[in-house]
């Protein structure tokens, strides 16, 4: 009885060897003749013309701003008192920074729109406002 059971465990365990083995010579086939991109070839390939004018002017639009702000940075720094350092900040934050806000009725319009509260937030604001801490 135990050889017969033997055997057949032996045969199981041999038919699944020849399986795994059947499994693992398997040649994965990849079908990469449908790629077309394979072998690309860039000397046909160009940008358009709109495309890189875009791209240099973003380009140069960031280095002027770089170099608009070390300019701003300077100029505020040889301010003779803090005092004119903060008035010259201020003065160019909203002439100059903010072009679309030049005169009064447009800050005011922009502060109006732009800074909403909901009715609980102006509740707690007026609130806090209010108290008298000391």
């Amino acid at each position: 009885m135990e050889s017969a059971i033997d055997t057949l465990n032996h045969q199981e365990s041999d038919d699944n060897i020849n399986i795994i083995t059947k499994i693992l010579q398997r040649k994965k086939v990849y079908n990469d003749d449908a790629d077309l991109s394979a072998h690309p070839s860039y000397s046909e390939f160009k940008d358009s013309y709109k495309k890189r004018c875009a791209l240099r002017y973003r380009d140069n639009c960031i280095k002027y701003e770089k170099q608009f702000q070390r300019e701003l940075t300077q100029m505020s720094n040889h301010q003779p008192t803090a005092y004119e350092a903060a008035r010259f900040t201020r003065h160019f934050c909203k002439t100059t920074l903010w072009p679309r806000l030049h005169n009064h009725e447009e800050i005011d319009y922009f502060q109006r729109q732009f800074f909403k509260m909901t009715s609980r937030q102006k509740k707690r604001l007026n609130f806090l406002m209010n108290t008298k801490l000391i």
